[in-house]
């Protein structure tokens, strides 16, 4: 499963703040890309704050190798969380006549976000406009995710439902399903109502985005971020690279040339079947 999503991660982790050689962008790019493959995170921690530190070390104090180490956090986190998330995502999506629904599970942290705990044990359908919405990672650090159930185990947990107020049901479906798309919010009781919205559906300069389905970068906002010079040096190195096992450069898929990773999604076995 992890092995089908692994070219666009490669494909997707190779932009870091104030690191402007690419040989060190394509090695760290290729160490993020053996976290999903079973490599230990500290250790891939390890070599991205090597390759790094010498780009972002204070000339003050050139041993202080804090700054490289949170980058390094934030780069395995980002796009190691993503690569899980969306390999979990085709395998489910190709499962969900068998699971038809799914469960928040929220992985908690030292500072928990109310929103993200707010969902934990919640109930919806698969194929819910918020489930497709919300897939994991749905925000910065969001280390959350959602488990697959059956029609059984939905049907069990419903029937525990109906002794509770609606509010504190734990499966979400029909009024309560389409309050919470409708309104970005989910009320679980008396003065608890909590903003569900993502950041892009709040409308947040910058905001994170991503979509399972879909690794890629769109080009046009990559692009506003550079200099003209600095964006052909970029366009080149991405001409000239391509992305392994799958015969397309790195700028080509940028440019909406499928990989492998995708073709491998669209042609996914049916329920029932090995992933």
């Amino acid at each position: 499963m992890l092995r089908e999503i692994e070219p666009e991660l490669k494909a997707r982790a190779f932009t870091i703040s104030g690191v402007t050689a690419f040989d060190v962008l394509q090695r760290v790019r290729d160490e993020v890309a053996t976290v999903p493959a079973g490599a230990r995170w500290d250790d891939a921690k390890k070599k991205i704050v090597e390759e790094i530190h010498p780009f972002l070390a204070d000339p003050e104090d050139p041993d202080n190798t804090e700054a490289a180490e949170r980058r390094a956090e934030t780069l395995l986190r980002t796009h190691g969380f993503q690569a899980y998330g969306a390999a979990r995502y085709r395998n489910q999506a190709a499962q969900k006549d068998i699971f038809p629904y799914c469960q928040y599970v929220h992985n908690y942290d030292a500072q928990p976000r109310p929103s993200h705990l707010a969902l934990h044990g919640l109930i919806f359908p698969f194929d819910s406009e918020f489930v497709q919405t919300h897939q994991c990672p749905w925000g910065w650090g969001c280390k959350c995710g959602w488990i697959q159930l059956s029609e059984d185990d939905a049907r069990e947990i419903r029937e525990k439902d109906a002794d509770r107020e609606p509010d504190h049901r734990e499966v979400i479906e029909g009024a309560q399903l389409k309050h919470v798309e409708t309104t970005g919010h989910l009320v679980r009781g008396v003065n608890q109502i909590f903003d569900v919205r993502t950041p892009v559906e709040k409308g947040e300069p910058g905001a994170f985005t991503w979509d399972p389905r879909d690794l890629r970068l769109p080009l046009d906002k990559l692009k506003e971020r550079y200099e003209p010079q600095v964006w052909s040096a970029f366009e080149k190195w991405a001409r000239n690279n391509q992305i392994p096992e799958t015969g397309t450069s790195i700028f080509g898929w940028l440019n909406g040339e499928k990989l492998v990773a995708e073709t491998l999604a669209s042609t996914a076995p049916h329920c029932g079947s090995p992933p």
